[in-house]
């Protein structure tokens, strides 16, 4: 449900998705959404620690996965050894029902930026646990996207404080589940 209201808030920007990463795969909700509700089909990296978990969201999504690139890999670690750019990233890590702590870290959130293509997207699933990592996450995420309004003045910076979405319809942004 939080992944469909995410991808409602960005819905204009789906259409020029042709790189998909995903960082904390599940069964592969993220890319379903994507393949049936907005029927995209781009080219797809998804990843997760957990082998078993790989394989279930390898037999749900099935033969609509010829794009599709499942990687077995601590995600934090990947992301670090990647060069790649991506035109959407989704950030869905827990264990149990907490986010690891480095999802919060600047150094991750700002991989994650590095990685995003010029007109790149990312969608943060965070479940805070207590308003000081709440603010402190959302300073972390201000500052380094704040960099679309030091670049490009002239770009327009939506801010849905209801739901905290942040997104740039045109440069770099994010969007928080």
């Amino acid at each position: 449900m939080r992944l469909l209201k995410a991808f409602k808030r960005i819905e204009h920007h789906l259409p020029q998705v042709n790189h998909f990463l995903l960082l904390g795969t599940g069964l592969g909700s993220a890319w379903a959404i994507l393949r049936q509700k907005y029927h995209l089909n781009p080219k797809s990296t998804l990843v997760d620690i957990d082998q078993k978990i790989l394989d279930f969201s390898q037999e749900w999504i099935g033969d609509q996965s010829e794009k599709v690139n499942w990687v077995c890999a601590d995600a934090q670690k990947f992301l670090s050894s990647q060069t790649e750019q991506f035109d959407l990233i989704g950030i869905d890590i827990f264990k149990d029902l907490y986010n690891p702590d480095w999802v919060y870290q600047h150094t991750f959130i700002r991989e994650v930026y590095e990685r995003l293509s010029v007109r790149g997207i990312a969608v943060f699933n965070y479940i805070f646990q207590d308003e000081f990592r709440k603010i402190h996450t959302l300073s972390i995420m201000e500052n380094e996207f704040q960099q679309i309004r030091n670049d490009f003045p002239q770009i327009k910076y939506n801010c849905y404080r209801e739901e905290i979405v942040r997104a740039s319809s045109v440069f770099r942004g994010c969007c928080l589940m």
